[in-house]
């Protein structure tokens, strides 16, 4: 199905408020709807992921990022929202290698230190988790950072 470019957008949008009002079955149908327009769009492939976690598809999540990443290979969204899934599957070594590489690319990312400080104490590296958690938590306060971060889809 071809979609002209502003029912693109309006689309997006939708599914992004869908999600954001707890809607996940709309939500997942226009991602959906979304990715049949363009199979190919990092940024739809990582919205549909991230709302995999949350209806806790964990697989489902792994597809559609490692898809995104296969489109760019560096998305800062599709790394992090993988790490996120490794993590919830308690693969904590995958986990730690995709934060690793979305710090790489956003090194002020709360959300992905955090994620990573989890993974690590989870895998026995207490002492490095609980840097990244307290590495997190500084920059959550640092006057930058006042504002909420939205680097989750």
């Amino acid at each position: 199905m071809a979609l002209r470019p502003n029912f693109y957008l309006a689309l997006s949008r939708r599914a992004q408020s869908y999600e954001l009002n707890d809607i996940s079955d709309k939500a997942l149908a226009d991602f959906t709807q979304l990715i049949d327009a363009k199979p190919n769009n990092a940024m739809a492939l990582t919205g549909r992921a991230a709302l995999h976690i949350k209806m806790g598809d964990y697989q489902s999540a792994l597809d559609d990022t490692n898809k995104a990443l296969a489109i760019k290979a560096t998305y800062f969204n599709a790394l992090n929202v993988r790490g996120r899934a490794y993590l919830l599957l308690g693969q904590y070594s995958q986990a730690i290698a995709d934060l690793n590489a979305a710090l790489a690319v956003n090194p002020d990312s709360i959300v992905a230190l955090i994620d990573r400080g989890v993974a690590k104490k989870a895998s026995g590296d207490v002492a490095g988790g609980q840097a990244d958690l307290d590495q997190a938590r500084a920059l959550q306060t640092a006057p930058a950072n006042k504002t909420a971060e939205t680097e989750m889809p």
